[in-house]
């Protein structure tokens, strides 16, 4: 069984109030679960910090951190992350950014901007460099990679496991005047499709060059690739619950089976 669980779908920045209760307030990240391999989470923004309070003491020890880069709505979660400061926890993080352990550990988690330094914590982190375009095994899971057009670059993924396939493509640039057949090719038939879907086609228009997607653009690739869900992701800060269904429902005009993920979301494969 796979088991996905949403514990952040915004984009940019965490939010508050009750005008966004039903999608949530936390930035990106995404857990699955293999049967009872350890985890695999997709990114580490502020919603691995809930994910850190209710790791269970059952799952294994060792988990996997997949970032798509390195803009911090994509990884402020990290310094809040219970397990990272217990030693009984390996945390492995793979990125393609070369620089990826000296901007975590001598940046993100070392003062100034956090009071504990990663060097001289209990923390276990094993980094990982994977090249864009990579395949490669976690667990019983095999993992695709593919480049995004976003600015400074951010990686896609493909996760295939027991017969099923779950892709992240969250922070992509799309040009209005064609679909992308590279990420078309890579989604086709998957069973979810996690998909950037920052802005409404109004707002977009405004937004050239910011490196994001809209709701209308994510329905057009899940159609053309064949996939069987999709969940609209990275959902903009300033977007309440309103204006989410609402782009929820333009969606599904064009691809039925169309959900804007909220925290807390579980889905079963």
């Amino acid at each position: 069984m796979i088991e996905v669980t949403f514990w952040g779908v915004r984009g940019t920045n965490p939010v508050s109030g009750r005008a966004f209760e039903k999608i949530g307030v936390h930035t990106s990240c995404v857990s699955v679960r293999v049967n009872q391999d350890p985890l695999i989470i997709f990114d580490a923004g502020s919603g691995l910090y809930d994910l850190g309070k209710a790791f269970p003491p059952s799952y294994p020890r060792e988990m996997h951190i997949l970032l798509t880069h390195l803009h911090l709505d994509h990884i402020m979660g990290l310094p809040f992350f219970r397990p990272l400061w217990d030693k009984k926890y390996i945390l492995n993080i793979y990125s393609d950014n070369s620089n990826v352990e000296e901007a975590l550990k001598e940046k993100l988690l070392h003062p100034p901007f956090f009071p504990i330094r990663a060097n001289s914590s209990n923390s276990n982190l094993v980094f990982h460099k994977i090249p864009m375009g990579a395949t490669f095994p976690i667990e019983s899971s095999v993992i695709s990679t593919c480049p995004l057009n976003h600015p400074g670059g951010a990686m896609g993924y493909r996760l295939e496991a027991e017969g099923h396939s779950i892709c992240y493509i969250t922070d992509v640039e799309h040009d209005p005047n064609f679909l992308d057949d590279i990420i078309v090719d890579f989604v086709k038939g998957a069973d979810l499709l996690i998909y950037d879907a920052s802005y409404t086609e109004e707002e977009f228009e405004n937004k050239r060059g910011w490196g994001h997607s809209t709701n209308i653009e994510a329905a057009k690739i899940a159609k053309a690739a064949g996939v069987k869900q999709l969940a609209l992701f990275h959902q903009n800060p300033t977007h309440d619950d309103h204006i989410s269904d609402l782009m929820e429902s333009q969606a599904q005009s064009i691809f039925k089976n169309t959900i804007a993920a909220f925290q807390g979301l579980i889905l079963q494969y």
